[in-house]
């Protein structure tokens, strides 16, 4: 029973329950401060898309904008890894997608030799240091290519 078990939470279960409130609270606002930093931009194709740094506060982000009556079609984050990579004279760029608006994120993600659902997947793309390695420049010119290769 209920009770029961609400008479075995430790002394300070009122505190413990305040700090929960408190880290969701902080939680929030992380997701927040990920989408004010984002870039918004429009595809020629039409796809309205969010892209900032971090991958962690995708999934989190999209459901916000949505609650938000935010109308992005393809939300996407990014992070930078060089494991694996000789020297870091390379470094690769992971892309995270997320949609509630129908976009189709697996098509985009296995077309650049990832993975995942229609509403969230990801992949990577390599840079060599040399060259431009702009995470919004990238994203855009993968989109474009993807865009054409499905006669959007």
């Amino acid at each position: 029973e209920v009770s029961d078990l609400l008479a075995l939470a430790p002394p300070n279960w009122d505190e413990r329950l305040e700090i929960g409130k408190n880290l969701w609270e902080r939680h929030l606002r992380k997701v927040q401060a990920f989408i004010d930093r984002g870039y918004s931009f429009t595809s020629a194709k039409g796809t309205r898309v969010l892209i900032a740094p971090g991958l962690s506060q995708t999934s989190d982000a999209a459901e916000m904008l949505e609650q938000q009556g935010r109308h992005i079609d393809l939300l996407v984050g990014f992070a930078y890894n060089a494991d694996n990579l000789p020297e870091f004279q390379e470094i690769r760029l992971i892309f995270s997608t997320r949609s509630h608006m129908g976009f189709r994120c697996d098509l985009l993600a296995k077309n650049f030799g990832g993975g995942g659902h229609q509403p969230a997947a990801g992949f990577s793309h390599t840079c060599d240091l040399s060259s431009d390695a702009n995470p919004y420049k990238i994203f855009q010119q993968r989109l474009a290519e993807f865009e054409g290769s499905q006669g959007l």
